[in-house]
């Protein structure tokens, strides 16, 4: 495998996905920026990251498209379910561009402190007398 150092500039424009899939019969899988080019019997192609690379035809097991980006599923919450009611209500919000105030922070609550002990008085407790019959 020989790397040229003829790579573009940073700056050069690169879409976004790629559009090739190179697999190596060793496993290595590269994604390519553009279709690679064959040239008597190399095959030099261009990486996403810009790195241009030069094979010989024989280490290169399959060329593909490569596969799309996978999406990521919106959230949608039932109409019908009373739980959601918050979250839709956020959907709306946001759809129309609008923005909620949030309530701010409570203060933490001051540690109570306990009562006071009742005084105890320092005279002797005195019994009533019970009635002699």
């Amino acid at each position: 495998m020989l790397v040229l150092a003829d790579t573009p500039p940073a700056s050069a424009e690169r879409p976004a996905n790629p559009t090739s899939r190179l697999t190596l019969r060793n496993g290595t899988v590269y994604l390519l920026a553009e279709p690679p080019r064959i040239t008597g019997k190399r095959m030099v192609f261009t990486t996403m990251d810009g790195q241009m690379y030069s094979m010989d035809q024989s280490e290169i097991q399959s060329i593909s498209a490569a596969p799309p980006p996978t999406r990521t599923p919106a959230h949608s919450y039932s109409t019908q379910d009373s739980r959601a009611l918050g979250a839709l209500a956020r959907q709306d919000r946001e759809a129309r561009g609008l923005k909620a105030e949030v309530a701010p922070r409570r203060a933490p609550a001051s540690k109570k402190s306990r009562a006071p002990a009742p005084k105890r008085s320092t005279r002797k407790a005195v019994r009533t007398p019970t009635p002699k019959a």
